[in-house]
């Protein structure tokens, strides 16, 4: 797999989890929000490391 495809794929799975937290937040009743919590604490992470790479790939 090519280094472009895996950061679209990545990409994708992030937008999926700004939709998700979305909907959390506009129907709380509806999802177990420790569950989700930790899901998109997680993809933040993720998504911080992959914009520090980045970075550091254009410097370097």
């Amino acid at each position: 797999m090519r280094y472009e495809d895996s950061m679209k794929g990545i990409a994708d799975q992030i937008i999926k989890e700004q939709q998700r937290a979305s909907k959390i937040k506009n129907n709380p009743e509806e999802f177990h929000w420790y569950d989700e919590y930790a899901t998109l604490n997680f993809f933040q992470f993720i998504r911080k490391n992959i914009e520090d790479l980045a970075i550091s790939e254009q410097l370097g």
